[in-house]
């Protein structure tokens, strides 16, 4: 949650984990941004952005935001994970990237940010962030 220039509202933003959505939830995320009152827009991180809600809702549209697999909290461990598309859309890929994610953050003890890459190439990494790449096995080193 992010103050608002008006003091009775408030700006919530919510990441798609490993920023990916489907339409599904883009279909809720614009009824939850008609139901709360707030504009809805795309943040350059791809977030979504809801400015403007009444304060008053903002724990209701964080708990919905979250029920849909978004995050909201910067501490949730998601927050610490990116990933290169792996197996569901890259030839070179040696494992499923976005399923390895899933469960490193549901261990919750994440060592700080982390970036999965499915091969050698590294695609996507963000500088200085540890790396775990797949082996031709697709274990993650």
């Amino acid at each position: 949650m992010v103050p608002h220039a008006q003091p009775q509202r408030v700006n919530v933003v919510a990441a798609p984990f490993l920023g990916r959505v489907t339409h599904q939830v883009l279909v809720a995320v614009a009824g939850l941004a008609v139901t709360h009152a707030a504009d809805l827009r795309l943040t350059p991180d791809h977030s979504f952005a809801f400015c403007g809600p009444p304060s008053s809702a903002a724990r209701q549209l964080m708990a919905d935001l979250v029920d849909l697999g978004l995050v909201v909290d910067r501490n949730d461990p998601k927050a610490a994970i990116s990933a290169c598309v792996g197996s569901a859309g890259c030839w070179w890929a040696h494992a499923d990237t976005h399923t390895v994610a899933a469960d490193l953050a549901a261990a919750s003890h994440m060592p700080g940010r982390v970036h999965l890459s499915a091969c050698a190439k590294r695609c996507g990494a963000p500088a200085g962030v540890r790396q775990l790449v797949a082996d031709e096995s697709g274990t993650f080193r």
